[in-house]
């Protein structure tokens, strides 16, 4: 029997494998198997001789092969078999006896001719529902589900920071990032999981559920060259896998076979029930084509397969099988499957299930890196701070930011212990030893010169009353008249850093890093400095922005290559996505100086080839960020009101470049009007009411007490050294040039008799210039993103306008609102802060907000966040912080401790009256999460032999992030408040996009 049907299969198989094959071709075939006796014929009823119930699965395909080659739609075939004797039951076996002749067969079983098949099957020319949005948990169209593992995902609420170890635990504690939703890189609304969540019978616990899920059958087609998805979870490849496979569809007999002359008789094989015949589905693996699995991450990867030039003709299916009973990583998750025409990887313009890019990412149970392909367009996480000051030691003259940033970074000359030569810091104390050189006063008589020979006292003093006036750790003036403060640093940082004190460094490395440990995953850090504050301080040239800048943006650059294990540049917004779903920190480098390109001097006359020339330098340095207008006026425009320090400022680099110690000219000064908005309350007179002169007149008396010390000895003045720039024969203090430059500041000039003159708040006149404008067009031209803080009322409405006028988003990156603004009696409401139609508009393009964190409380921060998120403003999203960290303001307050009882009385009513609860600290040694109260305890940081205590000694230094963050937890702040607080990293990077995308339109 078996040698018979081989033979069959023999005479059958040329005909029926041939695509061409004709009906004709057909006859001919069923002619020679007639003649061999394999078939009786009558008309078109094919009846099998003498086959056994074991051969249907051959019938099955022989009749598959017929109804695939021949054209049924006219005089369809119809086929039954027969059924040899010795096959039934309770029928004696004659051993030996011929089988019988074809006109003998009514004398042996005959089985009726079963009826002709329903060739009507669900099959799809394309793959149905690969993305899974269609129909609802276990009712997928286009899919089988068998089993109770599969089902589909809502993809918005499933993972959190809590699953991937976002924030170490151990290290960091707390609770403030648990319930952060994470995004894993699903495509759209829904997925496919089978990790069994009781949902319409599928395992309560994961893993223990199994099954398959199967799609509809389905064609390639020619320009179908690969087949894409979306996988994640466990990696086993004999248990949890994706298959593609070659779907064969065919009739199957089954039923009960009823014996003419011996009445009914059951097949052996078959199952009860009428003589019918089914369609059945076989799969068959394709040779080339691999089976994928999980990576033990949550995380989905982009996988595919090369189906080139595979046969269109044929039906194929993809395969999802979980038959593992792992309870931890038993499970599989699969989404977006498509058909490409191009290989993923080939990131072709104009689909963007082509964007994809190589990330790395932790296999959660070797605890290794793996480096995996996923989709870029895919939601990134972490808090943002968009203005800090890495290098700001480097600026002002080098002697304002006290503390170099790491191992490695410039140490500048007269810094450290009086070093003659500036040099790369070789140990922490190089860092962060004492600041005393620095910000000390002259200490040596002038024989020995052996304690602080480079102190300076004016400078000690200037740096302590004006510019880090609020230092809690001054001396008292009785015991110190230029208010000098403890210098000791590292290792016990008694005194500093301080989250009162401005002028000591906040941004050491390993504070970037617990801060990044976290949650903090964007940085954007920006060139920084002053030229008057450079002179005032005496500090070490050269104090021109350029050169200060260039010397800054290459610094920053070689800082993150010495730390890229956890934080690494982003140029773009590709990379940034690809470096924060690494799960490192994206630094973004930036401009934030006065005068760019020097354009300000006399000496400098810009141009708009000029100003393009200038902008490609900056970009080709890796500035992405920049302020075209900081705290003066420049070639490009005003600049924001609210600062008296501000206007000398202005004064100042506006005269530049006189040589030192010339009387500045008058008419240097901010020119201000009335403000239009009546919020604003800042005015530059600082003696209130008109005054007709009185100013000048206090102007002339402080200029009689400047001639009048003039002649005071100073030992720092003695310069022997005719030749110097500094030649001082006489030890005097009217002798160094750091004196006649305050002397010359506080100068007699009529502007100040105009400020008392105009009642009301103040705001500058000077909007954009045409060279402003040219430059601003010119930044967006190369997707810069453009920060308008900083900005007069007239520049930032001027710069809105080019904004709107090519839909290009912009940035306000750390500021306040004037409704709801945190105002101190010295810090008035100014042009400076946004308006709600700014907010609406910055948001509407498609900006960000950063609300400055500095110079107040965690609740302060918080009232302002709720303001902010508000319809009238930014409409719940694109809020983050911007610190000014390193730069000119002190970090957020303690919540108790000396010197800070009158702010919390006096902000004890209204939206300041929730101080929440303070902050719990795990013991030393004691695990972080208490199982029996399910608390998480907060980790004290200890740098050194140093331990901070954030309810007293508030952001002391950028690595007290985590604690502010979870201090605004424990303050109330709700999980969908602080979803979009860690989502500031996805609101920046879509914002880049946009500058991207709508850079090409500027013109």
């Amino acid at each position: 029997m078996r040698k018979k049907l081989f033979y069959l299969a023999i005479f059958l198989f040329p005909f029926l494998c041939s695509a061409q094959q004709s009906r004709e071709d057909f006859e001919r075939g069923l002619k020679v198997m007639e003649q061999q006796g394999q078939i009786r014929r009558n008309g078109n009823l094919i009846i099998v001789l003498n086959q056994r119930p074991g051969d249907t699965a051959f019938m099955r395909d022989l009749y598959n092969r017929m109804l695939e080659k021949v054209d049924q739609s006219k005089n369809p075939y119809t086929i039954g078999f027969e059924i040899d004797p010795k096959y039934l039951t309770n029928t004696p076996v004659v051993k030996n006896k011929p089988l019988p002749k074809k006109d003998t067969a009514k004398t042996y079983t005959y089985v009726p001719v079963l009826p002709q098949v329903n060739t009507t099957i669900r099959q799809f020319d394309y793959l149905q529902n690969g993305d899974f949005e269609m129909g609802y948990f276990r009712n997928l169209p286009g899919w089988k589900i068998d089993g109770k593992a599969f089902m589909q995902k809502q993809g918005n609420d499933t993972y959190t920071w809590q699953n991937f170890d976002i924030v170490p635990m151990a290290d960091i504690g707390g609770d403030y990032w648990e319930d952060i939703k994470f995004h894993t890189g699903y495509k759209h609304q829904h997925w496919v999981t089978s990790k069994g969540d009781g949902v319409l019978g599928s395992s309560y616990e994961r893993g223990r559920a199994t099954g398959t899920l199967t799609s509809d059958p389905f064609k390639l087609y020619p320009n179908q060259n690969f087949i894409s998805f979306l996988i994640s979870g466990g990696n086993n490849r004999e248990l949890l896998k994706v298959e593609f496979l070659e779907c064969n569809i065919g009739p199957r007999i089954t039923g009960n076979v009823r014996s003419v002359l011996q009445g009914q008789q059951t097949l052996p094989g078959v199952n009860p029930g009428r003589v019918g015949m089914v369609m059945d589905t076989t799969y068959k693996t394709i040779r080339g084509i691999d089976v994928k699995t999980g990576h033990n991450s949550f995380i989905f990867r982009r996988e595919w397969w090369d189906v080139t030039g595979f046969d269109t003709s044929k039906l194929y299916a993809i395969r999802i099988t979980d038959n593992s009973t792992d309870l931890e990583w038993g499970i599989i998750n699969v989404d977006d499957f498509r058909t490409l025409k191009y290989n993923p990887t080939a990131n072709r313009e104009g689909n963007d299930s082509l964007k994809v890019q190589l990330i790395t990412i932790k296999d959660m149970v070797s605890n290794l890196n793996r480096d995996i392909v996923a989709d870029v367009f895919v939601p990134i996480y972490g808090a943002a701070d968009l203005h800090t000051h890495l290098m700001s030691h480097l600026a002002m003259g080098h002697k304002l930011i006290y503390g170099a940033p790491d191992i490695g970074s410039i140490v500048p000359a007269g810094t450290y212990f009086c070093n003659r030569e500036p040099y790369r810091a070789k140990t922490v104390e190089d860092c962060l030893g004492n600041c005393n050189a620095a910000h000390g006063g002259w200490g040596a008589d002038l024989g020995n010169r052996t304690d602080n020979w480079c102190g300076n006292y004016l400078r000690a003093a200037i740096l302590n009353y004006a510019f880090d006036g609020d230092y809690e750790n001054r001396l008292p003036v009785e015991r110190n008249l230029h208010g000098d403060h403890p210098h000791e640093g590292y290792p016990n940082f008694t005194y500093w850093p301080h989250f009162s004190s401005a002028s000591h460094q906040q941004m050491y490395v390993d504070w970037i890093k617990r801060a990044y440990q976290g949650g903090l995953r964007v940085l954007v850090t920006l060139t920084v400095n002053s030229e008057l504050l450079g002179a005032v301080l005496s500090g070490d040239g050269p104090f021109d922005d350029k050169t200060v800048a260039d010397q800054q943006l290459d610094e920053i650059t070689t800082f993150v290559g010495r730390h890229s294990d956890f934080m690494q540049i982003a140029y773009n917004p590709e990379q940034m996505r690809s470096i924060i779903r690494s799960n490192k920190m994206a630094v973004v480098i930036g401009m934030e100086v006065d005068n760019i390109g020097n354009f300000n001097y006399a000496t400098n006359i810009p141009n708009e080839s000029k100003v393009k020339a200038e902008i490609q330098h900056l970009y080709n340095k890796g500035v992405r960020y920049i302020f075209p207008i900081h705290l003066v006026n420049n070639k490009f425009g005003g600049s924001a009101i609210y600062s008296f320090l501000f206007n000398l400022s202005n004064k100042y680099t506006n005269s530049r470049p006189l040589p030192w110690g010339t009387p500045i000219p008058p008419g240097l000064m901010f020119n201000v009007e009335r403000a239009a908005d009546q919020r604003i309350q800042y005015t530059l007179n600082l003696v209130g009411g008109p005054t007709g002169g009185a100013f000048n007149a206090a102007i002339a008396g402080a200029g009689a007490f400047f001639d009048a010390i003039s002649e005071t000895p100073y030992p720092p003045a003695l310069n022997l050294d005719p030749t110097s720039s500094e030649f001082c024969p006489l030890p005097k203090l009217g002798c160094i040039q750091q004196f006649k430059i305050v002397k010359s500041l506080l100068t007699i000039d009529p502007a100040w008799d105009m400020y008392g003159n105009i009642s009301g708040g103040q705001q500058n006149q000077l909007g954009l210039t045409d060279l402003g404008r040219f430059a601003i067009k010119e930044m967006m031209r190369l997707g810069m993103i453009v920060d308008i803080d900083h900005m007069s009322d007239h520049s930032v409405s001027d710069a809105l306008y080019i904004a709107n006028e090519f839909n290009y988003p912009v940035a306000s990156g750390h500021n306040g609102m004037r409704d709801g603004f945190f105002e101190k009696t010295d810090h008035k409401v100014s042009e400076n802060q946004r308006t709600n139609e700014q907010l609406q508009n910055i948001k509407s393009l498609g900006g960000v907000f950063g609300i400055g964190i500095g110079e107040a409380t965690a609740a302060q921060y918080l009232a302002n966040f709720r303001i902010a998120m508000s319809a009238q403003k930014m409409n719940g999203g694109g809020i983050m912080m911007g610190s000014d960290i390193n730069g000119f303001v002190t970090m957020p307050k303690p919540r108790q401790g000396p010197g800070r009882g009158e702010e919390r009385s006096r902000y004890s009513g209204g939206i300041y009256n929730n101080w929440g609860k303070q902050i719990s600290y795990a013991p030393a040694g004691f695990p972080t999460h208490n199982a029996t109260t399910n608390t998480y305890l907060l980790r004290k940081y200890t740098f050194g032999n140093k331990s901070w205590d954030y309810n007293t000694e508030g952001v002391a230094h950028i690595g007290l992030y985590p604690d502010y963050y979870q201090d605004l937890k424990n303050l109330g702040m709700t999980q969908g408040e602080r979803q979009v607080f860690f989502s500031a990293a996805d609101y920046f990077v879509n914002m880049w996009d946009k500058c991207e995308s709508s850079k090409k339109n500027v013109h």
